[in-house]
């Protein structure tokens, strides 16, 4: 018998952002990210990987208002 395939979940960007922030200060707060992962039911790696796509998106969007305004 197969088992059934698990669906992955998704989340929406106001949730990822908001998770990631939430990641950030508690990190500030000296929390674990595996405690933070376990507190939001997220594997703390998914917590890294928005937290690089966030920042890198930032960074890229500050550049590229840098680059207009010379």
């Amino acid at each position: 018998m197969r088992r059934k395939k698990a669906r992955r979940r998704e989340y929406t960007p106001e949730f990822r952002r908001e998770a990631v922030q939430l990641m950030n200060d508690r990190l500030d707060a000296g929390t674990s990210l595996a405690q933070i992962g376990r507190d939001l039911d997220l594997e703390p790696d998914v917590l890294r990987k928005w937290a690089a796509i966030w920042v890198n998106g930032w960074l890229m969007r500050a550049a590229s208002l840098l680059r207009r305004l010379r």
